[in-house]
């Protein structure tokens, strides 16, 4: 009785764990029809255990008919066994993967098969959401030219095409190698350190061919879920033109820092240059007004010393001073004509002028001030018969003095102009500015020494620019005239004589016109 007892219990127990066990369980007869059923299989199917029981494999598997039935359990009479993947349909129609486990059992001398059917839908579907992601993965990583590959603890798992032929390998050859054998000596530990750092980059690394040669790379590193494991995804970049194309630029900013340099310097001694223009015009206007209120009183006492001088007797004791004086009245005299020369200096020397390079000077010299008062800076040239023979320094000091005061005359964000042309018989160089123009009680007096309305906004001036200016001009063997309107401006034409004659080339009459905009 004891010895029932423990088997009807234990019975129970097999019952009960068949009946809650999570995967569906059936028990199928020969003939393909059910001889019992756990819970889950009512549950996932949506039968009853009682409908359940009146159905058959055909029933749930629409792809398994009589004649397929009857091959099947042939099978699994002599395998004792198998596994198989089969679609079912519940009662509401819905059609799911399952996977099949059929056991066989033999029961009293009938053979039976006691299948354990599991739901893989969402296997199947992470399945194939990996080969989804595999086949983007392929697909991005094989259009790509640059270097990538998965490994995992650095032992690779994928490459592309592109890895493949950036280092020189054949196809699969790399698979399940340490991808530092991918990374030169020089960077090895460096990547080392990066991937046990979790390094995600960009950063640098010198790559090794198989070849042996090397190249600089930059690489990305990414976490990414491969095949359910949680690897890292490198990508890398052969940025050796890259390099190449830095070390040029590095050069060729030296080299402009360089000529920055010297330009900057050549500007200084230009401004330089100006500054004692100016200072020596004044002192030498000064100089002559001076010498002019000296040299007639000079003139008178020398004349009368020579009265005196004649009705000295020689033998006077003090005849001596008689010479004495004369001498120092002749010095007197020298003092006085120096003074003159100081001023009215003897030309300076006429030399071929290089205009476009003097332009190119000009736009230099003021490309800070144009830039802080947005300014328009617009040169015109047309080609000349010949070059200009004139001093090249005065005639850049009188295009610095006009273009300065244009610049003081104009509005911020105007323009100023400088036009170089040549009419039948002279050459005429004119700065044109949009200021306020010049107003008639001022129109006369502007090329007078001292004469300045630079007074206001913090403007200063001496007064000698326009006629140190017209003074050069002159010595050039030409004029400065001006032109002004009212609230539209003024321009100040230098007027040389032409060129020496030379034949122009036909066809080359073209207007090289240059356009320099600065922003505020």
């Amino acid at each position: 009785m004891t010895e029932r007892k423990r088997i009807e219990d234990r019975l129970q127990r097999t019952q009960y764990a068949v009946d809650h066990a999570a995967d569906q369980i059936f028990v199928i007869g020969s003939n393909g029809y059910f001889l019992d059923v756990n819970e889950a299989a009512c549950r996932r199917l949506g039968y009853t255990k009682e409908e359940l029981l009146t159905l058959s494999v055909m029933d749930i598997d629409s792809d398994c008919s009589p004649e397929l039935w009857i091959k099947v359990w042939a099978e699994f009479i002599e395998q004792k066994g198998m596994r198989l993947d089969r679609q079912h349909r519940s009662k509401t129609g819905e059609v799911y993967p399952v996977e099949v486990l059929a056991n066989y059992i033999d029961h009293q001398g009938q053979a039976l098969s006691y299948a354990i059917v599991r739901d893989v839908t969402e296997r199947r579907q992470a399945e194939e959401a990996i080969r989804e992601s595999e086949l983007r993965y392929k697909l991005v990583t094989e259009a790509t030219f640059d270097a990538i590959a998965l490994h995992e603890h650095g032992v690779l798992l994928e490459v592309n095409v592109g890895l493949e032929r950036m280092f020189g390998y054949e196809s699969g050859e790399l698979l399940g190698r340490s991808i530092l054998d991918l990374i030169a000596d020089e960077s090895r530990n460096f990547v080392r350190l990066n991937m046990r750092d979790g390094m995600t980059g960009p950063y640098e690394a010198v790559g090794r061919r198989k070849d042996g040669t090397t190249f600089p790379g930059e690489l990305v590193v990414r976490p990414y879920r491969y095949r359910g494991k949680e690897v890292r995804l490198v990508a890398g970049r052969d940025i050796t033109v890259r390099k190449q194309l830095e070390l040029q630029l590095a050069r060729h900013a030296e080299a402009l820092e360089r000529e920055v340099e010297d330009r900057t310097s050549e500007i200084a001694k230009l401004e330089a240059q100006r500054s004692q223009t100016e200072k020596l015009a004044a002192v030498g206007q000064m100089a002559a007004a001076v010498a002019h209120e000296i040299n007639n009183p000079i003139a008178g006492i020398r004349n009368a010393f020579m009265l005196v001088k004649q009705a000295v007797d020689p033998t006077h004791p003090h005849y001596e001073f008689v010479d004495m004086i004369d001498r120092e009245i002749g010095r007197v005299a020298s003092i006085v004509q120096n003074m003159y020369q100081l001023y009215r200096k003897e030309p300076s020397k006429a030399e071929p002028v290089n205009l476009p390079l003097l332009l190119q000077d000009l736009k230099a010299v003021f490309a800070k001030r144009m830039s802080q008062s947005g300014m328009t800076f617009v040169v015109t040239e047309a080609p000349l018969s010949a070059k200009l023979l004139v001093a090249q320094g005065d005639l850049l000091q009188v295009l610095m003095n006009l273009i300065q005061n244009a610049l003081d005359s104009s509005r911020q964000g105007g323009t100023i102009r400088l036009n170089v042309c040549q009419d039948t018989d002279l050459v005429r160089i004119s700065v044109s500015d949009e200021g306020s123009g010049i107003t008639p009680d001022v129109l006369p007096h502007i090329f007078d020494p001292f004469f300045t309305t630079k007074t206001e906004k913090g403007q200063k001036g001496m007064g000698l620019g326009l006629s140190v200016s017209q003074s050069l001009v002159m010595a050039m063997g030409g004029r400065l005239e001006v032109q002004t309107e009212q609230g539209a401006g003024s321009t100040f034409s230098i007027i040389l004589p032409e060129p020496a004659s030379e034949s122009l080339a036909s066809g080359h009459r073209n207007i090289i016109q240059e356009v320099l905009t600065h922003e505020t």
